[in-house]
């Protein structure tokens, strides 16, 4: 999903790029929690969360606009508030 070209041409959006690097870890880290609450939980399983993530979010125009969308509504433009998970 993400390569050495992060944060991409736009070095601007250099905090909305990482805002949304850990939205997604977020994301994929809650899933595989609550996939293995009740059981444990096999590689493959974890290759097919990863895949279907990945066509959902490559694959479909609106949703980078709506998550940007949501993240201004949330942190009102600051995009320094992701540095916090860094601690």
């Amino acid at each position: 999903m993400y390569n050495s070209g992060f944060p991409g041409q736009d070095m601007n959006n250099i905090l909305r790029q990482y805002y949304l690097m850990m939205t997604d870890y977020f994301y994929l880290k809650t899933q595989i929690s609550i996939m293995s609450m009740t059981r444990e939980i096999t590689q493959e399983e974890i290759m097919k969360l990863f895949g279907s993530f990945h066509v959902v979010y490559n694959h479909n125009s609106n949703l980078p606009k709506e998550l940007n969308a949501y993240i201004d509504r949330i942190n009102v433009n600051d995009d320094l508030s992701c540095l916090l998970l860094l601690n």
